[in-house]
């Protein structure tokens, strides 16, 4: 296969250059380390990665076109030809590894000569090959491997033995899968699995994941990666009878197909988000899940991308994700301009300004960064309504505690919890007013937007202020 010889050509780059992503020992899965604080993309200017070590980032997605690197089948023919584009992607992944930021290295878009359709390698492989007849046309650029996924074991393992034969280290990931907005089911004649039952009316496959685990794939990748947006968080909660939210729902949703099959291999998110604007209607609209299981709506702003922000990471460490990579970094378009949803998800607005998400990110990922996740924190004592709570311990022993209300942004609770020991301030380090409860009890209103409650091992009782990092370009 041709793509052998590109494979071979880019892990030069990458082994001579960067540093390899490394599936974590066993011990630590439920870490916040190593790769789990990610993007989708940041690696293109030494400006980008100079903010994105500034918010703490672990990874970074990198996107490799094929076609750019072998535009015509006589650069196959030699092991490595060093043309401008694979000179940038060197340097890219050199000024990464300066940044101690670790390169998860996705290869697509396909060279005419190698293949039909560029989108034979590109993210969201689980792309259908048939369109129902309501998708826009302009999809048919966009089909792969959904409706044929023994052929993309056969290309796994071809590729496979090839990758581990450079480096035996080396972590292989299947997708980013979409894994969801799925082909409805009878929409193609004869296939009545095209969807799980809910999110669907889009073009992506439900059975390819398992395609390509009936035709042997589990032997030829390392971890399988997916795309997790808040649009469709509800249909996911729903599935696991609200048990998880967001994409803790989705993750175990995708762990339990594979346990069917007797199958287990680590997750990893290489697309997520939320944007800070728009429509009322439309993608940039979301439902979400009230305390009485009806559905709730809002149109997200700035606050509710800010608070989303760590919400998201704390749900993806609960469910034993590898990382988690925010898609996007700067905003596509101008503050001023709202016509697309989807160019409004960066942490940055279109001039690099800071919005109140790139504050979030890196606070959270300073006060988790080296923890380890030790599942749900149980001692706080509801008053009203509900809380969700996640607790991490730092290796000096300290503990951190984030907290939130699970529902939508018009829905609070009020909770009491221990306060000897703790300070407590918002996702966004702003002081939480608590009121006294009786003992070394306080109380407090919990919402959208998450609380940290956080102890400093030997200090013990002591009321000291934790050192928060300065705003983000501030």
């Amino acid at each position: 296969m041709k793509l052998r010889n590109l494979i071979l050509a880019l892990l030069a780059v990458v082994v001579a250059a960067s540093a390899q992503l490394r599936a974590p020992e066993a011990q630590a899965v439920g870490t916040a380390t190593d790769t789990f604080f990610a993007t989708y993309g940041g690696s293109e200017t030494q400006g980008l990665i100079n903010t994105l070590q500034r918010e703490g980032v672990q990874a970074v997605r990198v996107y490799v076109e094929w076609t750019n690197l072998e535009p015509s089948e006589a650069y196959n023919a030699i092991p490595l030809v060093a043309t401008t584009e694979l000179l940038n992607y060197e340097n890219r992944l050199r000024m990464l590894k300066a940044a101690g930021i670790r390169p998860i290295i996705l290869i697509g878009r396909a060279p005419p000569w190698a293949a039909s359709r560029e989108r034979g390698l590109w993210p969201e492989p689980d792309f259908g090959d048939f369109l129902a007849p309501n998708l826009p046309a302009s999809y048919a650029e966009r089909r792969a491997w959904g409706d044929n996924g023994a052929d993309y074991t056969r290309m796994l393992r071809e590729t496979y033995p090839v990758i581990k034969a450079a480096d035996p280290a080396a972590t292989v990931i299947i997708g980013s899968m979409a894994h969801d907005f799925f082909r409805d089911n009878g929409v193609k004649t004869g296939d009545n699995n095209s969807s799980p039952g809910f999110n669907g009316g889009g073009p992506f496959v439900y059975h390819f994941l398992t395609d390509v685990i009936d035709a042997g794939g589990a032997a030829y990748f390392d971890w399988i990666a997916f795309n997790s947006y808040s649009t469709l968080a509800r249909g996911w909660e729903v599935d696991q009878n609200y048990a998880a939210f967001d994409v803790a729902a989705k993750a175990k949703h995708i762990q339990g197909r594979l346990a069917a099959r007797g199958v287990s291999k680590p997750l990893i998110v290489l697309e997520a988000g939320m944007p800070s604007c728009c429509p009322s209607t439309g993608v940039g609209y979301h439902l979400y899940t009230k305390p009485d299981r009806s559905v709730g709506e809002f149109t997200p702003g700035v606050a509710e991308q800010a608070a989303y922000v760590a919400r998201l990471y704390a749900r993806g460490l609960s469910v034993e994700l590898k990382g988690l990579a925010w898609w996007l970094i700067e905003d596509f378009e101008a503050k001023n301009v709202e016509q697309n949803p989807d160019n409004h998800r960066g942490w940055f607005y279109q001039d690099t300004t800071p919005k109140p998400a790139a504050r979030a990110y890196q606070l959270m990922t300073s006060r988790l960064a080296g923890s380890t996740y030790a599942g749900a924190y149980t001692p706080a004592r509801p008053v009203s309504g509900q809380v969700e709570g996640h607790r991490f311990i730092r290796p000096n022993g300290s503990t951190v505690v984030m907290m939130f209300n699970p529902y939508g942004p018009s829905e609070t609770s009020v909770v009491e919890v221990e306060a000897a020991g703790f300070v407590i301030y918002t996702s966004l380090g702003d002081p939480v007013t608590t009121a006294a409860a009786g003992g070394n009890r306080v109380r407090l209103t919990v919402g959208y937007t998450p609380i940290y409650i956080e102890t400093f091992g030997q200090l013990g009782n002591r009321s000291v202020v934790p050192e928060l990092p300065k705003n983000s370009r501030s």
